[in-house]
């Protein structure tokens, strides 16, 4: 009976971790996301759809909400829906899919367009490389979410590709950051843009501990 009992809160206990960590996502998600619109509408001129660069704004919104924010919540969402059956899990699992694959086209298209628009090249840096590779082995977790057979490798990949993730957000935002550098403001100074700036990037870090 004793042994029942521990049984029992042992997994009472591991419940609770499940949906603190959920929890915790998401949490960090949301203010990861605030951050990222409050320092690009702050100190970037805001959002448009029109080929300038308050088009290429999005592109950062977008990829944290695609490469982090869903993908963190992809991870979590087979356990926190242990209650429904696996059928609906999966397909809650493979919504989240679609849905960082929208983002993620509408990422890259903003960015492209404004640059085509500008005259600027395209996957010219470190930073557009680590994209491209991390988007590459995004899309092809998609279809694995679906075959119950790959989903231990599918599992395993996820982790690996949030990891590759933070490091190209990251780099997305250093390199941002750089370009909104100024002579009255240089970035070394640590103002207001830059404070931000790293607050988001320790923000991204945070939520892929979580």
């Amino acid at each position: 009976m004793i042994s029942l009992d521990k049984s029992f809160e042992e997994v009472r206990q591991t419940e609770r971790l499940i949906y603190f960590s959920f929890v915790c996502v998401e949490f960090c998600g949301l203010v990861s996301i605030a951050l990222v619109v409050f320092w690009l509408a702050e100190f970037a001129g805001g959002f448009a759809w029109d080929s300038s660069s308050r088009q290429f704004n999005w592109h950062p919104v977008l990829m944290i909400i695609g490469l982090l924010v869903l993908p963190g919540t992809s991870l979590v969402s087979f356990r926190v829906l242990g209650f429904v059956s696996k059928q609906w899990a999966r397909m809650v699992h493979v919504c989240v899919h679609s849905a960082i694959v929208v983002c993620v086209s509408l990422s890259l298209y903003a960015v492209v367009n404004n640059h085509d628009e500008i005259g600027v090249p395209n996957f010219y840096s470190l930073h557009s490389w680590l994209g491209l590779a991390t988007i590459s082995l995004l899309l092809v977790q998609v279809p694995d979410a679906i075959k119950e057979d790959l989903i231990p490798v599918h599992r395993v990949m996820g982790m690996v590709v949030l990891a590759i993730s933070v490091v190209t957000i990251i780099s997305g935002i250093t390199e941002k950051a750089r370009f909104m550098d100024n002579l009255e403001e240089p970035y070394s100074w640590l103002p207001a843009y830059g404070l931000v700036s790293n607050l988001l990037a320790l923000s991204v870090v945070f939520l892929d501990w979580v």
